[in-house]
């Protein structure tokens, strides 16, 4: 993702690269990478990427809160046929979502899913 976020350098950006939300859909394992933006007068900016848990998927971003610029990098590494799931939502006034709301969310995809995979 990347494109310009409104926030103006102001406020904080941070992701989770090495605490990541994972969850389970039936037996198949999935990790959520993680980038926010938040502590300013503007929405926060939360979102995840969500992908099977395999070795070599990694992410970065930059920790400007005006620009998104957050990747992952090693998807070839995915199964054929993996499903790739992008979240986004916004919290008002700059809000610092907690940990786990982004738990929450994976988990309420992941059991909404659990059949389809």
């Amino acid at each position: 993702m990347s494109g310009n976020l409104g926030a103006d350098g102001s406020g904080q950006a941070i992701g989770f690269s090495t605490e990541v939300v994972t969850g389970n859909m039936g037996s198949t394992s999935v990790r959520a990478f993680v980038k926010e933006v938040w502590g300013t007068g503007s929405p926060s900016v939360n979102h995840m990427i969500i992908v099977q848990d395999v070795v070599g998927v990694e992410q970065t971003y930059t920790t400007d809160s005006d620009l998104d610029n957050h990747r992952l990098s090693g998807l070839e590494n995915l199964p054929n046929g993996s499903i790739l799931i992008y979240v986004l939502f916004a919290a008002s006034n700059g809000y610092n979502v907690p940990f786990f709301v982004f738990q929450n969310v994976l988990n309420s995809i992941t059991n909404s899913l659990e059949d389809l995979i």
